[in-house]
């Protein structure tokens, strides 16, 4: 039986090729950036196109996808059902 040696030129492009393979993987799992921004109406998937509802962008991300907040003020518009010292006054 032959024995299987690779030359060391071969050896790299191996090694690069695994390393290609490897980054293509994590492409793959690309993170998705939603924005939000005081009195934005649209679906937070682009700056110009940001929502207004923090809550739901965070509620619709995944691990490792990213919310964008604007600076401004943030307010709860709903409460949790057994929420005994929550208050709509802020």
């Amino acid at each position: 039986m032959k024995n299987f040696v690779l030359r060391f030129s071969d050896q790299i492009k191996l090694i690069l090729f695994f390393l290609l393979v490897i980054l293509c993987t994590f492409a793959l799992n690309a993170q998705t950036v939603r924005y939000v921004k005081q009195g934005g109406t649209g679906n937070g998937l682009s700056c110009t196109n940001a929502s207004g509802n923090l809550q739901n962008m965070i509620n619709a991300s995944a691990g490792f996808d990213e919310v964008w907040v604007a600076a401004g003020s943030y307010f709860p518009n709903a409460y949790p059902n057994a929420c005994s010292n929550c208050s709509s006054e802020l």
